[in-house]
């Protein structure tokens, strides 16, 4: 098979628009590049496990991740919401606790693994989506 063409970005630049090669992109700033479309602000959650390692990295993650998309101004990189200040939706034991008896899907209880603690961790995960997450983002006023 022949090998792909490599994509092009339509971007702003000097008010006017240019077609670039994606190896352009590490230059955004120092090419005073700007987005093609009006800025478009991004409100985020993240779901991850209860471990500080984790969490640190996923912390460090997606605030570089806020600083890159703002100083490129692509609009602003929020949390979703204010009762998750970092948008860090934790799993964990203390979600495991007050979700042990929460119903998912049928086939978690036909699952023939069902003890392996990587399909107990996936259930939580589930529960977490359906019981948590799910209710949480149904009630966010989105625009």
């Amino acid at each position: 098979p022949e090998p792909l063409p490599i994509p092009t970005f339509l971007v702003g630049y000097d008010h006017d628009f240019l077609v670039l090669s994606p190896f352009a992109l590490p230059y955004w700033e120092r090419l005073m590049l700007e987005p093609y479309g009006s800025p478009r602000d991004i409100a985020y959650v993240v779901i991850c496990p209860e471990n500080e390692a984790v969490l640190s990295g996923a912390k460090t993650f997606f605030r570089d991740l806020t600083a890159v998309y703002e100083s490129c101004r692509l609009g602003q990189h929020r949390p979703i919401s204010k009762l998750l200040p970092d948008g860090i939706m934790r799993v964990g034991p203390t979600s495991a606790k007050k979700l042990h008896d929460k119903p998912v899907s049928d086939w978690f209880s036909q699952a023939i693994s069902g003890n392996s603690d990587m399909f107990v961790r996936l259930k939580l995960y589930a529960q977490v989506c359906r019981h948590e997450l799910g209710p949480y983002l149904a009630a966010q006023q989105l625009d």
